[in-house]
């Protein structure tokens, strides 16, 4: 009778966690980030060798371990998408910036009212009407022509501060997924607090997706290992380092991307996927070389 009790008693605390993790589950439901739990059960087990007991069928349950529902190939597929997204939709938003910046001071119309003022008074030499409407085309032109100058210069201004602030958000999201990976070798693997931290640390991935092109790799520990590209390439956050990215605007050659991590410094190219919208508008709309990760050039400067 107290073996059998004992079994129950198992059983009751096994699934009273799993009924826990059902409620998590319900009240995390609308989370962002957060991944469903399932809880682990396995058998207890019961004593063998010489001091079996024939009549013994078994210890009852407990429980496993925490197991996060993921995917580790699909949550791959989704980072892509959203790089390759990020990246269109930024393109979209510069171009049409491009767009109004041509068209809003109606340049074009305005030219054309000079050539034609000048056609008409080119026929009538002697008129001072004629004079005098080509001269205040001639000036609404060159205002217009200035504005749009200027309009170029406030948006090539706010490309950079864009591309600085890039750089700051991926530089934070890598410190804070170190702290994570720190975090997550503290923890015991199969608990809840190792899946909060996971949760946590998908999350950074997907905010990491959303600025760059990431390649990940994690470990038995849940610990995450950042590149930059889908290919491998220079370390971002590694196990025990963390780089820092910087936004490099140059009026020569555009404006360039810089990885620095453990006194090496490398331009990043191409794997950077919203930035490629920030070299468009800063070449006149002429985007670099593709260059593999392979190549990144990489200096002993710090």
């Amino acid at each position: 009778m107290s073996d059998l009790l004992s079994i129950g008693a198992t059983g009751v605390r096994a699934y009273q966690t799993a009924l826990t993790a059902v409620g998590e589950n319900i009240a995390n439901s609308g989370v962002s980030g957060y991944a469903r739990r399932t809880v682990g059960l396995r058998e207890v087990g019961i004593a063998t060798g010489v001091t079996a007991s024939k009549s013994s069928a078994g210890g009852g349950v407990m429980v496993s371990g925490i197991v996060r529902a993921t995917d580790v190939y699909a949550s791959a597929a989704v980072r892509g998408a959203t790089t390759e997204l990020a990246a269109t939709k930024t393109t979209g938003t510069w171009l049409d910036r491009i767009e109004s910046t041509m068209t809003g001071s109606e340049v074009s119309a305005r030219i054309t009212a000079f050539f034609e003022s000048a056609r008409s008074l080119s026929a009538e030499p002697a008129s001072n009407a004629l004079r005098a409407t080509m001269l205040e085309t001639a000036g609404t032109a060159a205002a217009a022509i200035t504005a749009t100058g200027q309009a170029f210069a406030q948006a090539r201004a706010d490309l950079d501060d864009s591309g600085h602030a890039a750089a700051r958000d991926l530089t934070s999201l890598a410190q804070s997924l170190a702290r994570v990976n720190d975090g997550l070798q503290r923890t015991a693997t199969g608990t809840a607090a190792s899946a909060q931290l996971a949760d946590q640390r998908d999350t950074i991935l997907s905010q990491m997706s959303e600025l760059t092109d990431i390649g990940v790799k994690v470990d038995q520990m849940g610990r995450a290992t950042v590149t930059l590209g889908n290919a491998p390439g220079t370390p971002f956050v590694t196990l025990d380092q963390v780089g820092s990215v910087s936004y490099n605007p140059n009026e020569k050659n555009g404006a360039t991307f810089a990885l620095a991590i453990n006194g090496q410094v490398g331009n990043i190219t191409r794997p950077v996927a919203r930035p490629r919208a920030y070299w468009t508008a800063r070449r006149g709309w002429r985007p670099p070389r593709p260059i593999s990760p392979r190549s990144l050039p990489i200096s002993s400067k710090a």
